[in-house]
This record gives structure tokens, C-alpha cells and sequence, in this order.
């Protein structure tokens, strides 16, 4: 079973999503309200966090976050015009984008995908994130002359890393280098240990900024 939080400042979405996502029998939505601190009310881990942009800017000056873990997923919900707020969300380690007016399909895909750790940017906001990337790999090109630091990861860990930044699962990850799932998810906690990072995708991201690693090719 799939534990989902929806945290939406306007109650008929927050309706409507869970009538969408529990038309999935292994969807089950334990928590949800119009603020972000009713996540502390979770009496079982959170797979995936649905939370719309005025909860997420709250959330993120939240200092202790307890209510989530490395493990959990967050959607982040926005509406038309806030495309730009991409670039914000992904830098906190956020695997979906979404505006909140959107087809069930639409909102059943995104859930799928950043449950295997695959990102799921709507059309409109990929945009700025394509852009953003491309400056970053313009400052990146004038600063080539100087030698990046180090990687702190040991061999594994770091080729776990490589694959995480390709978008792969823990499952896949483990067919790859043929190791067990629990060993892959051993070195993840690894990772966001020595890097000191929440989760994966800030891992990522401190890998490609600290040249580390490259932006994969789509």
C-alpha cells in the first residue's frame, strides 16, 4: 500500500485528488488538510507528499521536517503563472511539478513516476528548468580551467550516485550493479550522509554543481 499526504489550501481540490488517486486500491491517503503541519499528524510513513506552492514555502523554512523521510516523494502543486517556481522546488529535492488544475491521468502518472524516483516536470515549467540548467552549464564551460574538487563517495556509492542522476529505481540500480535492494538503499543513506543532503535529487544536484558529474543526456 501507497501512503499519500495531500496538503491544498483549497478544500474541493483536496477532495478532488483523493477521489482520483483512490480509484487505485493500493492508494491510500492518510493525511490531509489545508497546512503543512497536519503531516505531523502521520501515524505511518509517507510515501508521496502532495502540497501546493503557498504550504511548500512554508515547509521549506520549516527547520525539522521530521514528518518525512529520504524515502518520501513530493509533488508540489502550482498554479498557472508559477511556472518559474520550478527552479525553487527543484533545488529542494522535489521529483513533481504539477498545476493544480489538471486531468486525473495527468496526476495518476505523476504519482507513478516519482515513486520509481523519475521526475515529472509539467510542459509548461520545463522550460525554466531547460533554461536554468543551460546557464548552469555555461558558468560551468568559462570555469573549465579550474580542476573541480574531489568527490568525498568511494567507488560504489558514487557509481550508485551516476545511476540515481540517470533516474533510475533502487530496483533498477540493483540489477545494474548486481547487489541486493537493501544494499542499494544502504549506500543511498550513505550518499545522503556523506554529502549532507535530504535526498536524492539534492545529492544530484551537488554532484552537478560540484562537477562531480554531468547533467545526463535524455
Amino acid at each position: 500500500m501507497t501512503n499519500i499526504a495531500i496538503i491544498e489550501s483549497q478544500s474541493l481540490l483536496q477532495e478532488s485528488y483523493k477521489l482520483i488517486l483512490e480509484t487505485q486500491s493500493f492508494y491510500n491517503v492518510i493525511v490531509q488538510g489545508v497546512n503543512y503541519t497536519e503531516l505531523q499528524k502521520a501515524d505511518q510513513h509517507l510515501d508521496v507528499i502532495l502540497l501546493d506552492i503557498p504550504n511548500f514555502i512554508h515547509y521549506c523554512e520549516d527547520t525539522e521536517r521530521s514528518f518525512q523521510s529520504p524515502e518520501t516523494q513530493m509533488i508540489v502543486l502550482a498554479q498557472r503563472g508559477e511556472e518559474r517556481r520550478v527552479i525553487d522546488v527543484m533545488n529542494e529535492g522535489v521529483y513533481g511539478f504539477l498545476f493544480e488544475e489538471m486531468e486525473a491521468n495527468e496526476l495518476l502518472q505523476a504519482v507513478r513516476q516519482v515513486l520509481n524516483h523519475k521526475f515529472y516536470i509539467h510542459g509548461q515549467a520545463t522550460h525554466h528548468l531547460l533554461t536554468h540548467s543551460h546557464q548552469l552549464l555555461e558558468e560551468k564551460k568559462q570555469n573549465l580551467h579550474q580542476e573541480p574538487p574531489s568527490c568525498p563517495l568511494t567507488k560504489r556509492p558514487f557509481q550508485v550516485l551516476q545511476y540515481i542522476a540517470e533516474g533510475l529505481s533502487n530496483q533498477e540500480i540493483a540489477a545494474k550493479v548486481h547487489i541486493s535492494d537493501k544494499t542499494v538503499k544502504n549506500h543511498v543513506y550513505d550518499i545522503l550522509d556523506t554529502l549532507d543532503v535530504r535526498n536524492r535529487t539534492e545529492a544530484v544536484i551537488k554532484a552537478i554543481q560540484s562537477g562531480w558529474i554531468t547533467i545526463p543526456k535524455v
